[in-house]
């Protein structure tokens, strides 16, 4: 999944999740500017032919990314510094496909997306795994501390 924008075959301005990186990890990560200054969260890599609920949290509010793994929160909340959703440039989107030119395209299948103006909690984040364990979902949950979220527009058109 990678919403953002490119430039020259490289992602800028842009949050993606990768169920499994180069160094073999997965990893969910956002930045508002370019690759060197990204926030990010690795996790095991999630490759395995079994279904996955994978829940991304960007909390604006606390500055936080958090990401939840079938229940569970693999690694602890990283800061996000300057790299706020509102800082997402949503003009490439896909699922399947990254900005980066050098990223294989994801081979699989994803049952369910969700994108919610809110920053969801973390007894959602665990709550919702028994409810998803025969399917492979992707939630993003976001909250903002001033305007809108270009991102979360986005996704509401694409869902109506």
């Amino acid at each position: 999944m990678n919403f953002g924008d490119s430039e020259g075959g490289e992602g800028r301005q842009f949050i993606y999740f990768s169920p499994r990186t180069g160094d073999g990890s997965a990893r969910v990560a956002i930045t508002g500017s370019d690759v060197g200054s990204k926030t990010y969260l690795d996790s095991d890599a999630l490759d395995d032919g079994k279904p996955h609920l994978v829940i991304v949290v960007i909390d604006g509010a606390a500055k936080k990314l958090r990401v939840f793994v079938d229940g569970k929160e693999p690694n602890p909340a990283a800061d996000l510094g300057d790299n706020t959703l509102d800082k997402v440039k949503p003009v490439e989107n896909w699922l399947g496909k990254s900005s980066f030119s050098a990223d294989p395209g994801f081979s699989g299948a994803v049952d369910e997306l969700r994108v919610y103006d809110q920053a969801l909690t973390a007894g959602i984040g665990i709550g919702l795994f028994p409810y998803a364990k025969s399917s492979t979902r992707i939630i993003i949950g976001g909250a903002f501390t001033a305007g809108s979220c270009p991102m979360a527009r986005s996704a509401r058109l694409m869902a109506e």
